[in-house]
């Protein structure tokens, strides 16, 4: 018995002298991981600057988020259960550097953006925190803070990854042929910005000029925003858009105001619409183009293409959920029979 109440003695000694040489011992860590991704670093960074995309990527996995007042950029802070994070400084395209806080502990994480020779992003987290009590005793064991925090940071990069991969390449074009468009009231506002920054100027101007609606309680939102190509300087990529929202009844703005009133007349257009990121309408334009040519349509000149999005950024941040509908204007009501389709047909009917 004797043997024993030591060997027990000394195997409690040891759980003593073990426990406090891991309370002593500094539980801080500094880990990096990086991963090469074919997308682009812009896109990277406006995606992890806007933290109601944490909801994607948090390494709890909450869906549900809350968002600060500022929700983009330097001080953008949102709210997942316990967690909190708040970006706490950026270097546009390059870095962006964010804290989180779990109720218990703080650490700082820094994504690295980096554009590889191949033209292909690499893009680096590095976390700096501190192990609780248990995970110390933990890494003690089983081969440091990588073994037991590092799992989580590699996968906060696949997450990113995937989600981005799937939300901007995911698109389609659908071609919905001759419709009539009304007579349609709008307030507009003229941007100029580089092509990069194209897509997140015009929905700040819809913001603006949605607000500028709700100060004005005597006209009324009639439709769903749209736009105007007016010019591209090829010198310096900058590019020249008029941001539209319609309303409901003509009206006079002060003299000097950015924001100006339009009209235009009711015509027919080509519609085709597009599903998914606004960097795919390059190609929705292109295919309504060459569907008037393929139709034999004529442009009616005096009404501009316009694109309406019918469900943009102001409804979701999804990117694949995004709907903007391209509307040629065109001379003709109805699509005119093809002489090709009209003779097979006749020489069908004969045989």
């Amino acid at each position: 018995m004797k043997i024993l109440k030591y060997v027990f003695i000394l195997i409690l000694l040891g759980i003593i002298s073990l426990s406090v040489f891991v309370a002593t011992k500094d539980g801080k860590y500094k880990i990096s991981h990086s991963k090469t991704t074919e997308l682009t670093v812009r896109s990277i960074y406006k995606y992890i600057t806007d933290v109601r995309n944490f909801e994607q990527w948090n390494p709890e996995g909450i869906s549900e988020i809350k968002v600060d007042s500022i929700y983009k950029g330097v001080h953008a802070k949102a709210f997942a259960g316990q967690n909190t994070i708040e970006i706490t400084k950026t270097i546009p395209n390059k870095s962006i550097e964010f804290v989180l806080d779990d109720g218990e502990n703080k650490t700082k994480n820094t994504f690295l953006l980096k554009e590889s020779e191949e033209n292909t992003a690499i893009i680096t987290l590095e976390t700096e925190g501190q192990l609780s009590f248990l995970e110390k005793f933990k890494a003690l064991l089983g081969g440091g803070a990588e073994s037991i925090v590092g799992a989580t940071y590699e996968k906060i990069l696949n997450d990113i990854h995937f989600y981005l991969k799937e939300e901007l390449e995911k698109y389609s074009i659908k071609s919905e042929g001759i419709v009539y468009v009304k007579e349609t009231y709008y307030i507009q506002q003229v941007i100029v910005t580089k092509i990069e920054n194209l897509g997140e100027k015009i929905f700040e101007s819809m913001e603006n000029m949605t607000h500028f609606v709700r100060m004005n309680d005597f006209i009324k939102i009639a439709g769903k925003p749209f736009t105007f190509f007016e010019q591209m300087d090829l010198s310096n990529g900058d590019v020249k858009y008029i941001v539209c929202l319609p309303i409901d009844k003509e009206i006079f703005t002060a003299d000097g105001s950015d924001i100006t009133f339009g009209k235009i007349p009711a015509h027919y257009a080509y519609k085709s619409v597009l599903e998914g990121d606004y960097s795919h309408s390059d190609k929705a334009w292109k295919k309504n183009d060459e569907d008037i040519v393929a139709k034999k349509l004529s442009h009616n000149y005096s009404v501009p293409p316009r694109a309406v999005f019918t469900n943009s950024i102001l409804e979701t941040h999804r990117h694949s959920l995004w709907v903007t509908e391209m509307l040629t204007p065109v001379n003709e009501s109805v699509i005119p029979i093809q002489e090709e389709t009209a003779a097979t047909a006749t020489q069908e009917t004969l045989q």
